[in-house]
């Protein structure tokens, strides 16, 4: 069987169970009619009012607020919906529309709130991504428009305000910080300053350059030291062998004596005599022993003799030497005393460095916090003076509608009509539904009820091995015909009735 067969075999059952239950079905259709006109009646249509609010930021000031927060990476949409439905402007709102005063309880104030905020509706617009739309619902045309406008004047002025005490107490903020930071600034000169005249010693270096030259002078002193000591002791060791000097001074001093007389009569005797005269010899032989005992005396006291300096000059004169040494020595011995004391007193001034180097690298410490704070005072300042001049650009800029402003692109819209269903809407949808709900009731009931009444429902079902040999149409008496005469008589009247009372509550629902 195909498709138009099982169509048409569902719609010949369809006219049946309608005729079946044909009373059932005109109740059904009357009651679905006149509900739904019934909730259309008693629909609230709701009254939309359209407003575009910009939420713009300025930058003709940007280049000049160095180091201030860039305003283009906060999401000011959000902030400018948040504004719009918080509790402050909507009480505001609603207390300058009436719907609340003084006298109200806080119940109430909540409740008028929770409405307002169920009617805004904020979307970004899809043309322009700085540009909001705001629109309100409600009952009331008139209440729509004035609520929305009342609300959209607020949101300016709230921002306005807002902004401008805001830069004003930033502004104020800095100016007092930079007060008592300059205050700070000059405390921490002064301290330096008195510091500086309190604690002459402040160069390390030159402190140490001192220790090294009275460090060197102290080395250079102790070699001096070392060499008169040395001088002194030769001096005393030559003074300890002037008897020995002496003795062989004088031994010395006779043989020449002895070789002077000798050397004189050898002369002489020659003037006269040959070299052969006998005193001639005698002399010559006296002359030899007595070079000989001169030259013995020489070899084992040459060292003696070379370190007191005797010789030809000092043969004369020996003690010229030796007063001379004890000049020497006590020259010597005045120089190392007074060596010694500048020894110690050069010591003493080198520990007096050492203890200035101490005070000097303390005073560096002492110096270095100082001027640390300094700088750290001096950088807080300036970069607290430069905010405190943004602040101030920033506040001329809010003055002149500069930086973040909210500007009314398209004012509140009065509605001419209604928003979403009205009551014209439910004229057209009631005769649908009246139509289409019994009649979707009975196709249900003709495709789930497992009752026969089509050929199809055989060749479907257990007996489909079965072939189906003839159809027998049902059978109606003369008296189900007067009946369904009746009903359809009874129907007619009531559907006339329904139609007539449909067009009247249509025009009362319309002219309303």
């Amino acid at each position: 069987m195909d498709n138009v067969d099982f169509l048409k075999e569902v719609l010949i059952a369809l006219k049946f169970e309608l005729i079946r239950y044909r009373m059932a079905v005109a109740a059904l259709a009357v009651l679905v009619l006149f509900s739904v006109l019934a909730l259309g009646w008693h629909w609230q249509s709701m009254y939309v009012s359209h407003a575009t609010l910009a939420v713009e930021v300025n930058k003709i000031f940007q280049p000049l607020l160095k180091g201030k927060t860039d305003n283009s990476k906060i999401d000011h949409l959000a902030q400018a919906t948040d504004l719009i439905t918080s509790s402050a402007v909507l009480e505001e709102a609603a207390r300058k529309l009436g719907y609340i005063d003084d006298q109200s309880s806080v119940e109430d104030v909540g409740e008028v709130i929770s409405v307002m905020k169920s009617g805004i509706e904020i979307q970004n617009n899809k043309n322009r991504k700085n540009f909001l739309d705001i629109s309100f619902s409600s009952a009331d045309a008139s209440v729509s428009y004035e609520t929305l406008k009342v609300l959209v004047e607020l949101v300016v002025e709230h921002h306005r305000l807002a902004t401008k005490a805001e830069e004003q107490s930033e502004y104020e903020f800095y100016s007092k910080q930079v007060k008592i930071y300059e205050e700070r600034l000059i405390q921490s000169e002064d301290a330096i300053r008195e510091f500086k005249l309190r604690s002459k010693e402040l160069d390390e270096d030159a402190a140490q350059d001192r220790v090294a030259k009275l460090t060197q002078e102290i080395q250079d002193l102790k070699l001096g030291i070392q060499e008169t000591e040395t001088k002194i002791d030769t001096t005393r060791s030559q003074l300890g062998n002037e008897s020995e000097y002496l003795g062989i001074q004088g031994r010395l001093f006779n043989l020449k004596q002895q070789r002077f007389t000798l050397q004189n009569e050898l002369s002489s005797l020659r003037m006269q005599f040959q070299e052969s005269y006998p005193d001639i010899v005698s002399i010559k032989q006296q002359l030899n022993e007595i070079d000989s005992q001169i030259k013995s005396i020489t070899d084992e006291y040459g060292a003696h003799i070379t370190t007191f300096g005797i010789g030809e000059q000092n043969e004369s004169n020996p003690e010229v030497l030796y007063d001379e040494l004890r000049r020497e020595l006590a020259d010597s011995e005045r120089q190392l005393k007074a060596q010694k004391q500048r020894l110690v007193s050069l010591e003493g001034l080198l520990e007096e460095q050492y203890e200035r180097i101490s005070v000097v690298a303390a005073n560096q410490v002492e110096l270095a916090d100082l001027l640390r704070d300094y700088n750290v005072t001096k950088d807080t300042h300036a970069e607290l003076l430069s905010r405190k001049e943004n602040a101030e650009i920033s506040v001329a800029g809010t003055k002149i509608g500069q930086g973040l402003t909210y500007r009314v692109v398209n004012e509140p819209s009065f509605p001419l009509g209604p928003s979403g269903l009205t009551f014209k809407h439910f004229l057209i949808v009631a005769p649908v539904l009246a139509m289409g709900a019994p009649i979707g009731l009975l196709l249900a009931l003709i495709i789930l009820d497992p009752r026969v009444r089509t050929p199809s429902n055989l060749s479907q079902g257990t007996l489909q091995d079965f072939g189906v040999l003839a159809v027998i149409p049902h059978y109606h008496s003369m008296f189900s015909h007067r009946l369904l005469r009746k009903d359809m008589l009874i129907l007619s009247i009531a559907a006339a009735v329904s139609i007539m009372l449909f067009v009247y509550i249509a025009v009362l629902g319309l002219s309303a």
